[in-house]
C-alpha cells in the first residue's frame, strides 16, 4: 500500500512539473520558424532540463523519506554517519563513538569499514580509543596508519594513568603535548578548541600552550587550521610552523589570532564580537594571496566615523574572489571598504546595520559601488531587511550583495536619486512596494527612474496591484516611449486585472515596442493565457520548485 501511494505521488508530481511545458511552452517546427532563431529552442530545452532535475530531486527525496532506515543505500548511510560523527566529536563532553554508528548491525558494519569516519582523532583520548581510531583510519602512508585530522581540546579528560608512570608530576598541558606528539608531521587538518571561560584565572591560555608546546613542532602537511579561543585577554602573538597552510578558521579576539611571517592563506573565516574596522584591516594586512574571506561580527558595536584607526595605504587583495562581511554599522563598513582594494570581479556580500545617528546615508554608500559596469539590479524588501544585488550578465563583473537591516536605526528615505543614476541597467527585479524606492509619493519620481533606464530589456515586478498600475501608467507615457527596448515582463508575483494587462500590451504593440515575453502566475495564466498570446510572442507560467 505504501509503495502504491508513493508511486501515485511521484506520478502526480511529474504531471505537476510537466504542466508548464504542456500548456505554456509547446515546442514545434512553426514556433522555431516564427522566432527565426535557435534562442527559443535553447530556452525551452534549458527550462525543461531544470524542471526535470527538480522533479528527479523531489522523487528521490520522497523515496528516501518513505524508505525504512535499514534499506537506505550504503552511500546515504555513510553521509548520515559522517555528519553525526563530525558533530558528536565536538560536543562537550565529546562522544568518541556516535550513537548513530550503533543504530543497527548494518550501520555498525558500514561504520567499521569506512576509514573516513575514523580519520579525525580527538586529543586527549583514552589509549584504547586512540589505538582503535588509528587501526581503522586506513593507510594514510605506505604501511602506516595516521589520522588526517586532529581535534585538540583542553576541556576533555586527561587520561594520565594511560600515558606514563610519572604523569602525576606533569601539568595538564604536558599531558596534552604527550598525546599530540605522534601527529603534527602527518596531519592535514588541525582543530583547536580552547575554553577559558569558567576555568581558573591562572590557567594557561592557548598562546601560552602554543609557545610552550605547539610551536616546537613542524606541520609540513597542514592545510586547514581551525581555532576556537574564547580568551578575552590580550596575549602575545603566536604562530605555527605550517608552510603549507591555506585555510584558517578562527573564532576569538583579533589580537589572539595566530600570525605567520610568510602567510599563503587562500581562505580566511574570522568570527568575534565588538570589532572595529582597524582590527579587521590589521588581520588582512599581510594576506596578499587571500582568495576567499568571511568576517562575522556577532555583536557589532557602533564606532562612529569621526575616529581614525588606520593610517596606512589601502590594502591590496589582488587575488580576492569573494568577500563576506557581516554585520557592521553603515559608517564602519564604509570606512573598512575605503581601505580595501580588490578586483571588480570579486563577489561581495555585505550585511549592514543603519547608523544610530544621522550622517552617512545608504544612498551615499551604495552609489559608488552600484555604479560599477554591471547591468542587472535586484532589490527585495523583507520584514527585517532590504537586499540589493548588482550583477553583470556576461559575468565579467563580480556580484555585489548588500543586506541592509531595518532594526536599530533611523528610517531611510527613498532611493530615487540612486536608482535613477544607474543608466546602464538592462535587467531590473523589484520585489517591494514602489513607495520604498520613491523619495515622494508623486508619480514623477517613478517616471524619473524609468526614463533613466533606456537600455532596460527585462523588468520583474513583485508588488501590489496598485503599484503595478503605477508602472503601467509610466510605461504608457507619450509622446516619448519610456523603456523602448523593454521586451520581457515578469509579473508572476503580482495579482492584476487581465483586461488591464491586455490594455497595456496592446499599447506597447501599437507603439511599435511590443513585448516578446510575459511571465504570470498560475491562476492568471489559466484565465488569460490565450488572450495575452495575441499581443506577446511567448507567455510563461510561473511555478514553484518541486
Amino acid at each position: 500500500m505504501k509503495c502504491e501511494c508513493q508511486e501515485e505521488h511521484c506520478v502526480s508530481l511529474m504531471a505537476c512539473n510537466s504542466h508548464p511545458y504542456s500548456q505554456s511552452r509547446i515546442l514545434n517546427r512553426s514556433d522555431v520558424e516564427t522566432h527565426g532563431r535557435t534562442e527559443y529552442l535553447h530556452e525551452v530545452l534549458e527550462e525543461l532540463q531544470q524542471g526535470l532535475t527538480r522533479c528527479a530531486r523531489s522523487i528521490n527525496r520522497q523515496n528516501n523519506m518513505y524508505q525504512p532506515i535499514a534499506k537506505l543505500p550504503n552511500e546515504l548511510v555513510l553521509q548520515v554517519l559522517e555528519y553525526c560523527v563530525h558533530y558528536d566529536l565536538r560536543t562537550s563532553p565529546p562522544k568518541y563513538f556516535s550513537p548513530a554508528t550503533s543504530l543497527c548491525s548494518r550501520w555498525r558494519q558500514i561504520a567499521i569499514n569506512a576509514p573516513s569516519l575514523w580519520s579525525t582523532i580527538l586529543v586527549p583520548s583514552p589509549r584504547r580509543i586512540k589505538e582503535l581510531f588509528l587501526e581503522r583510519c586506513g593507510e594514510t602512508y605506505p604501511g602506516k596508519n595516521y589520522p588526517h585530522g586532529v581535534i585538540l581540546s583542553n576541556s576533555g579528560h586527561l587520561h594520565s594513568s594511560e600515558t606514563s608512570s610519572t604523569s602525576h608530576l606533569e601539568s595538564p598541558e604536558m599531558l596534552l603535548d604527550h598525546q599530540l606528539f605522534p601527529f603534527p608531521e602527518r596531519i592535514k587538518h588541525f582543530e583547536i578548541q580552547w575554553q577559558n571561560i569558567g576555568r581558573h584565572p591562572d590557567a594557561s591560555s592557548l598562546e601560552d600552550f602554543s609557545m610552550g608546546y605547539l610551536s616546537n613542532y613542524r606541520y609540513p602537511l597542514l592545510q586547514t587550521l581551525t581555532v576556537d579561543d574564547d580568551d578575552p585577554r590580550d596575549c602575545p602573538l603566536w604562530s605555527l610552523n605550517a608552510p603549507a597552510i591555506t585555510h584558517l578558521r578562527f573564532r576569538g579576539d583579533p589580537l589572539n589570532c595566530p600570525r605567520h611571517g610568510d602567510d599563503h592563506l587562500k581562505s580566511l573565516y574570522f568570527e568575534w564580537h565588538h570589532m572595529n574596522p582597524a582590527q579587521i584591516l590589521d588581520l588582512l594586512e599581510r594576506l596578499d594571496e587571500l582568495e576567499h574571506c568571511h568576517i562575522l561580527d556577532t555583536r557589532p558595536t557602533y564606532s562612529g566615523v569621526s575616529k581614525v584607526w588606520f593610517d596606512e595605504d589601502p590594502l591590496s587583495l589582488e587575488r580576492l574572489q569573494s568577500l563576506s562581511i557581516s554585520t557592521l554599522y553603515l559608517s564602519d563598513m564604509h570606512y573598512l571598504l575605503k581601505y580595501l582594494d580588490f578586483p571588480t570581479s570579486a563577489n561581495i556580500m555585505l550585511r549592514i546595520l543603519p547608523d544610530p545617528a544621522p550622517g552617512l546615508s545608504l544612498e551615499q554608500f551604495l552609489l559608488p559601488r552600484l555604479s560599477l559596469p554591471s547591468d542587472e539590479l535586484q532589490i527585495s524588501e523583507q520584514e527585517l531587511y532590504v537586499e540589493y544585488m548588482m550583477t553583470s550578465s556576461p559575468g565579467l563583473q563580480g556580484r555585489l550583495e548588500v543586506i541592509y537591516l531595518k532594526d536599530g536605526g533611523r528610517e531611510e528615505q527613498g532611493l530615487t536619486g540612486l536608482v535613477s543614476k544607474l543608466g546602464k541597467l538592462s535587467r531590473v527585479t523589484l520585489d517591494l512596494p514602489v513607495s520604498s524606492i520613491l523619495d515622494d509619493v508623486d508619480a514623477s519620481d517613478l517616471t524619473t527612474i524609468l526614463t533613466s533606464w533606456p537600455l532596460l530589456t527585462h523588468l520583474c515586478i513583485s508588488c501590489k496591484e496598485v503599484d503595478l498600475e503605477a508602472f503601467f501608467i509610466v510605461l504608457e507615457s507619450t509622446p516619448e516611449i519610456v523603456c523602448p527596448l523593454l521586451e520581457s515582463l515578469d509579473c508572476a508575483g503580482t495579482e492584476f486585472s487581465g483586461p488591464r494587462m491586455v490594455e497595456f500590451l496592446l499599447f506597447r504593440q501599437e507603439a511599435g515596442v511590443g513585448l516578446r515575453k510575459l511571465k504570470v502566475g498560475k491562476t492568471c495564466f489559466e484565465l488569460h493565457a490565450e488572450e495575452f498570446s495575441s499581443y506577446v510572442l511567448e507567455v510563461y507560467m510561473h511555478y514553484g520548485e518541486a
